[in-house]
């Protein structure tokens, strides 16, 4: 294996070009079915490679069932209908039916390979839907045969239930997912309330509001009620739930035919009284899910009805006089019945594989066999979703279905149906064209869809978490009903590949020290904050190599081999590569050869250089890269001392911090007691590994003289020790009367808190060229005391700590005694400021991508939110899809008394992106008070304001910020409009434009900033939607508190007046892009349709004085025969707007 998401394993010719990632957790030794009966619940993802687990396969028929015969089979949910021809369509492609892996070449393999977690593995979203808005009712179909009961233990053997057909999946060819293992919720039993309680919870919080019990009824018995009546009669359960009647005999072949009879259906009139009180009792359950106010009642095979149209009829009318009210009654389409109206039914409901598989042809042909004697029906998945999206909708009610899988192999052994090569992604996106057409064909008004099933594990249609896939299949339903499908698509910075290309960051190895820290929060920063795409080449891997992996794609040069780079290089076309440190400067060559723009982060100094051996490296830095960054002088001056082409440009761009640090008042306290200080104590701290370059036994030394002048003082090392320090301080320490306040507390990840209790940080380096602890203790306000020539921060110290000649002993204790005594709170507020103001490492990212790409734009994204949860994940998807780096994403809630937030912190997690989420708590009453906010938390030189519930297209920023020019002060797009459900509106603002200028938008523009005044902006707002504007930051801000009150008082036209406040200079244009890459959404009740009208005809005239002014400006003659003609528009359009609002005509009279 080379690395998280690297292809590793063979090709196979037949099923296509995909790669299987090499398995991690278990291996089979054995089959024995009692083991895998008791197998643990849970299975963790990854583990041993080396273990021995036991799975769910039995190369022979249990004992307690009858042998041999394909046919002897258990009692099941409805069976599939008997497969139809293969004559309407084509045999699926190779790649069609090719899973998410590479399937292994033999049984053994392959039961080894789907017994683990595979590549598309997920944890449960840890997000609950239980209190959210969803897009649809989702139903999901529950098999209640999961426990043992007296009938089956006659027909099939003692302790039957479903989980011993589970056992029987065996693969019958190369990529067939068998068997099936159950994770999270284990082999369970139906009789423990407990597990149907954690079935209930599970599907609720993933975004399933019911279940549908399959109900057995023979002749007045009753099969398998157990659970459901647990269920219905369990006050902690929430769940809605409704039933369908399971009306056909019980065989031995539960194909739908009528062979081998265990139980008969006679549909006798007399027990039609029982029937009804027995389904009313449930209908009756306040929990009984409703539509229309009528209880949902589903029939699986009305034609096996005796007069169907009659009985149903009548049936109707004992539901009614028993409930007071007759349910709506859906039928299963299936063996040849899709019409409820043949049976007066109220609508149908899909039950893939029937019907939607019924004429797709077999792909046997295609697929490599394990089992010669295989005799089953495999059908591509991809088909199945394209028949079930494809069909129009029919003249009565369908309510549609997915199924996560389908494949009922454990039941018939080699001669069943497999729907082959589901995908979460394939089943989610079939399940959200499913969504789309409830939405558009509702069922009494209500958008409901079902799924096959929940726990159907012997046909392989269930979302309950399984071994290899987690909880995918339940995240993917839970995206899809909330809506959030969209969002993962930007996961991995695809959408933003446009402009930059794909970023590779290369690093030495994974080991947690400093330089690899940092590489790992750059990656961070340019995937996640700038929504890039990355990938990351490391020379060898270390601890952290897992955490590279979770950030980006990751590769280790020491697994893959030079020949596999090339290759690599060849393939992927990076566009650029940042190195990390001198160590990588052996890549260089490679990468230019390869044709890639190099930056090169240099962070050694001479004496590291020479311990290392680094001299050629650095030369190769020197005379092949494209750029050169330094975090100091003194770095540059040290690399000088081994470089002499300089071909690339050197610069000085100091690294920030990657870590967030901050000021805990509870942790400071908590530390100092830990550490034994006494009220008044002081603590100087140093952090590092503790070796010679870092100063440890400077540090040591002076820990002792100090002490023995002050009893007061307590000196704390955090970080690990080198072993040749190790070998003697312990000893030494032992035998020191200061031991008690000298503290070695290793390695820790709860810094910030070290920092928050500590008074000084004494940095006693030999030789350290930008350490980020420096920046850290400052951002708790803490000094810091270091020596001269040692590190990159002289310059820094100047003004905010101290910096003292190596050796000086009195300027030392100075230094000290003076940060730990004459401290001021104005000296902490001046580092913290320093910090937040020079030494983000967002900015430094972004300064990096600037020497790659140096016409970049550095642009904040604003997005104010108040009660637009419905529409966060489609706004923020058309942020994070933009097709170049979004510096900064900030999104400002209003006080939402919706779900907002969690919408919004969902949309960011599964984007994977980091946005920065500001809520306030009480309603700010105001939209520019927001708009101050957002500008006050924003660092890019342009803005865009993108209000929540406004869409745009991916070229929108970029498009956008091209047509600045060096005196642009915005910048906007023509729109299309939709409504508030998201429905077409108009494809332009063209209509309206042509009503205030005949020509002028018809082409993009840049115009002088009062000739647009003149032209457009001083009779009507022409920029219709602020959400297509970008802006000049530092314009705005200052519009903003020029205009103060006057903008926070006006209702309508707030938007046209700081438009014509930021217009309102004689350097000012503005720039106009004729194409529609905003989308505006134009609610039918909005501000401005609930205005008084006399307010709404006050506050325009009011625009058009201050027009009026701005174009008074210029006294020459021209500029006042304009003005006039301006002004006549002016009347103009107030005489129109008189009329339309039925308001008093005035006329004036234009001087």
């Amino acid at each position: 294996m080379w690395t998280k998401g690297t292809p590793s394993g063979r090709r196979i010719a037949k099923l296509g070009a995909r790669y299987r990632r090499r398995s991690k957790q278990f291996l089979v030794r054995k089959f024995d079915l009692e083991a895998v009966m008791q197998l643990p619940v849970a299975v963790s993802h990854g583990g041993d490679p080396d273990r021995v687990a036991v799975t769910s396969y039995c190369s022979e028929s249990p004992a307690q069932a009858a042998p041999a015969s394909p046919a002897q089979l258990a009692p099941a949910s409805p069976a599939q209908e008997a497969p139809a021809s293969p004559v309407q369509e084509a045999p699926a492609s190779p790649a069609q039916l090719a899973p998410s892996v590479m399937p292994a070449s033999s049984v053994l393999h392959s039961i080894k390979y789907f017994a683990n977690a595979g590549p598309d593995f997920e944890q449960s979203s840890g997000f609950d839907s239980r209190d959210l808005s969803l897009r649809v009712r989702a139903i999901a179909f529950y098999l209640p045969q999961f426990h043992a009961f007296a009938e089956n233990d006659e027909w099939w053997g003692n302790g039957f239930s479903e989980w011993r057909n589970v056992g029987r999946g065996t693969p019958r060819f190369d990529g067939h997912y068998q068997p099936r293992i159950p994770r999270d919720l284990g082999y369970y039993d139906l009789n423990s309330i407990e597990t149907i309680r954690a079935q209930s919870l599970m599907a609720t919080r993933h975004g399933i509001e019911a279940f549908c019990f399959y109900y057995y009824w023979f002749n007045g018995k009753r099969l398998m009620d157990m659970p459901l009546n647990k269920f219905a009669e369990d006050d902690q359960i929430k769940q809605d739930f409704c039933i369908m009647w399971a009306n056909e005999n019980w065989t031995r072949t539960w194909d739908g035919h009528d062979s081998e009879v265990l139980i008969q259906q006679d549909y006798l009139q007399s027990d039609e009284a029982d029937f009804i009180a027995d389904t009313s009792r449930y209908m009756a359950n306040p929990r009984y899910l409703q539509v229309d106010g009528r209880p949902l009642f589903i029939l699986y095979r009305p034609g096996l009805l005796p007069q169907p149209k009659q009985t149903l009829e009548r049936w109707r009318g004992l539901w009614e006089k028993s409930l007071g009210v007759s349910p709506l009654i859906l039928m299963v389409q299936g063996f040849g019945d899709h019409d409820p109206r043949v049976f007066g039914l109220d609508g149908a409901v899909e039950f893939p594989p029937h019907k939607l598989a019924a004429d797709l042809p077999d792909v046997n042909d295609e697929l490599p066999l394990f089992d010669p004697s295989f005799a089953g029906h495999v059908r591509c998945y991809d088909s199945v979703i394209a028949q079930s999206l494809g069909e129009p909708a029919p003249a009565y009610p369908l309510i549609k279905t997915v199924s996560p899988h389908w494949d009922n192999d454990a039941r018939r052994e080699g001669r069943g149906m497999v729907l082959h090569g589901s995908t979460p992604a394939k089943y989610e996106h079939w399940l959200n064209g499913v969504i789309d057409y409830s939405l558009a064909n509702p069922f009494h008004e209500a958008s409901l869809v079902f799924i096959n099933a929940w726990n159907e594990w012997a046909e392989s249609a269930y979302l309950e978490p399984d071994v290899h896939y987690g909880h995918a299949y339940l995240n993917a339903t839970q995206r899809a009903v909330q809506g959030l499908s969209g969002m993962t698509e930007h996961r991995n910075g695809d959408a933003n590949a446009g402009s930059c290309g794909q970023l590779l960051l290369v690093g030495h190895d994974a080991h947690k020290h400093g330089a690899q820290m940092l590489l790992l929060s750059l990656a961070s920063v340019f995937r996640k904050q700038f929504g890039m795409q990355v990938s990351v080449l490391l020379k060898s891997g270390g601890t952290l190599l897992k955490e590279y992996q979770d950030i980006a794609q990751t590769y280790v040069l020491d697994e893959m081999g030079w020949e596999a780079l090339h290759a690599l290089l060849a393939e992927r076309r990076f566009d650029a590569a940042i190195c990390n440190t001198s160590v990588t400067g052996d890549l260089v060559p490679v990468l230019k050869g390869a044709g890639l723009s190099v930056v090169s982060l240099i962070h050694e100094m001479p004496m590291l250089i020479e311990e290392f051996k680094l001299q050629d490296a650095v030369r190769s830095i020197d005379e092949q890269a494209d750029h050169v960054v330094f975090p100091s002088h003194i770095v540059q001056r040290g690399f000088a001392q081994y470089s002499k082409t300089h071909a690339g440009e050197q610069h000085i761009l100091p690294q920030g911090t990657y870590k967030q640090i901050s000021m805990d008042e509870s942790a400071r306290q908590r530390i100092r007691d830990e550490l034994g200080l006494q009220s008044g104590d002081k603590m100087i701290l140093n952090v590092g590994y503790a070796d010679l370059r870092k100063g440890f036994d400077v540090f040591l030394k002076t820990a002792e003289q100090w002490m023995q002048r002050r009893d007061d003082v307590h000196f704390v090392w955090a970080g690990a020790l080198s072993q040749d320090m190790e070998r003697w301080v312990q000893s030494d320490l032992v035998h020191s009367d200061y031991a008690g306040r000298i503290h070695l507390i290793g390695f820790t990840s709860c810094m910030s808190d070290y920092y928050s209790a500590c008074d000084v940080l004494f940095l006693t380096s030999r030789e350290d060229p930008y350490p980020t602890v420096v920046l850290e203790a400052m951002n708790v306000g803490v000094p810091v005391v270091l020596f001269k020539g040692s590190t990159g921060f002289d310059a820094v110290m100047r003004e905010h700590g101290y910096a003292v000649p190596r050796g000086d002993a009195r300027a030392l204790e100075f230094a000290l005694s003076d940060a730990l005594d004459n401290d001021t709170e104005e000296a902490r507020q001046g580092r913290i400021s320093f910090v937040e103001t020079n030494c983000q490492l967002d900015d430094y990212c972004f300064n990096l991508l600037q020497l790659l790409h140096p016409e970049l734009e550095k642009v904040s994204v604003v997005v104010p939110n108040y009660n637009y949860e419905k529409y966060m994940p489609e706004r923020l998807s058309t942020i994070f899809g933009q097709d170049m780096p979004v510096f900064e994403v900030i999104v400002l809630d209003d006080c939402s008394s919706d779900h907002s937030l969690k919408v919004i912190e969902r949309c960011a997690d599964l984007c994977g992106r980091t946005i920065r989420l500001v809520a306030n708590r009480e309603n700010s009453g105001n939209v520019f008070k927001q708009w101050e906010l957002g500008l006050s938390l924003s660092r890019g030189r342009r803005v865009w304001i993108a209000e929540a519930d406004d869409l745009a297209a991916p070229s929108f920023l970029s498009r956008s910020l091209a047509s600045f020019k060096k005196d642009t002060r915005l910048s906007f797009t023509d729109s299309a409009q939709i409504d508030g459900k998201g429905h077409h509106l108009a494809d332009s603002y063209d209509y309206y434009y042509r009503s205030v200028h005949p020509d002028l938008f018809n082409t993009s523009f840049v115009l002088d900033g009062r000739e647009f005044v003149r032209e457009a902006l001083a009779v009507r707002n022409v920029i219709l939607n602020v959400s297509a504007v970008v802006w000049d930051r530092q314009t705005l801000v200052n519009s903003l508190a020029s205009l103060d009150a006057e903008i926070k008082s006006l209702s309508l036209v707030g938007d046209w007046r700081l438009y014509l406040a930021c217009l309102d200079d004689t350097d000012a244009s503005i720039a106009y892009i004729n194409e529609s890459l905003n989308i505006h959404r134009r609610h039918a009740t909005s501000v401005t349709h609930a205005l008084d009208l006399q307010h709404h005809l006050d506050e325009i005239l009011a625009m058009h004085a201050s027009a009026r002014d701005i174009l008074a400006a210029d006294e020459s003659v021209d500029e006042r025969v304009e003005g006039q003609q301006v002004r006549k528009a002016q009347c103009c359009y107030e005489a129109e707007l008189r009329a339309q609002f039925k308001l008093p005509v005035i006329t004036r009279k234009v001087a």
